[in-house]
């Protein structure tokens, strides 16, 4: 599991982050955790897995860069809302994978998205 240096963490899975980032990499099941990832392949702007989706072998594989955590599907789709807010400040387009690429030399920081 690769965690980008610039986290997007919803309010309520901002208070367990240390606890579901462990689980994540250890293959442990959460029921409501939801992980904001970049696209692994195409012109997508991000993808919403499910934590359990990737426990699939494919992911031990191709393990995706998760640029955003959630507690249930609705904080998951108001991260991706702010992801792309910031995207846009930053870039004035939506090239989400540009974005987080630049992020990667600078210092590692959780944002907490308000619901």
């Amino acid at each position: 599991m690769i965690f980008s240096k610039q986290l997007y963490v919803g309010a309520i899975a901002s208070k367990r982050i240390g606890k579901i980032k462990w689980k994540l990499r250890h293959g442990a099941g959460m029921a409501g955790t939801y992980c904001i990832t970049l696209p692994s392949h195409g012109s997508d702007l991000l993808e919403i897995y499910h934590s359990g989706v990737l426990k699939q072998s494919y992911f031990k594989d191709y393990p995706p860069e998760v640029v955003g955590l959630a507690w249930g599907y609705w904080e998951a789709l108001t991260v991706v809302q702010e992801i792309l807010k910031d995207v846009q400040a930053s870039t004035g387009s939506f090239d989400v994978r540009n974005y987080f690429a630049e992020e990667k030399g600078k210092r590692s920081r959780v944002r907490v998205c308000a619901g």
